[in-house]
């Protein structure tokens, strides 16, 4: 399933058709589930400067960018398996204003990664994001 996710088409049109089609199952919007994960944080992350937050496979970004603009963390890793992915997330970032190293309180970073062998120490995440992706793991 995860290299569909690889196809710089798919990447194209994640945000423009694919991720709306997540309304018919229930899903409450992204704007709604952005700020559902982040209360869902609060009480571990404590608006603390030095935060660091996780949004494990972020596709384009659709997550990654809502929990940086929010300016409630100290720095927002978005990780993804896919080159197109993070191509695409990287494009909506430079494309967005509020983004811009200048506006952003928030360390902003894209990475890419294989969810099966995450590079990162024990204890060095406070709180991780992974919307609508566990399907794509190979191993939960």
């Amino acid at each position: 399933m995860r290299d569909l996710f690889t196809n710089p088409s798919v990447s194209f049109a994640y945000e423009r058709g694919w991720r709306q089609g997540f309304a018919g199952a229930g899903f409450p919007g992204p704007d709604i589930e952005a700020q559902m994960a982040m209360d869902y944080f609060a009480p571990s992350v404590a608006l603390s400067p030095s935060s660091v937050v996780v949004d494990m496979s972020c596709a384009t970004g659709l997550f990654t960018r809502r929990l940086a603009k929010s300016g409630n963390y100290g720095r927002i890793l978005g990780c993804d398996y896919s080159d197109s992915m993070l191509t695409e997330a990287r494009r909506r970032i430079k494309a967005d204003p509020e983004l811009s190293p200048k506006s952003l309180k928030t360390s902003l970073d894209l990475v890419r990664l294989d969810v099966g062998q995450i590079p990162m120490r024990t204890e060095s995440v406070d709180s991780l994001h992974a919307g609508a992706a566990m399907h794509c793991w190979p191993d939960l």
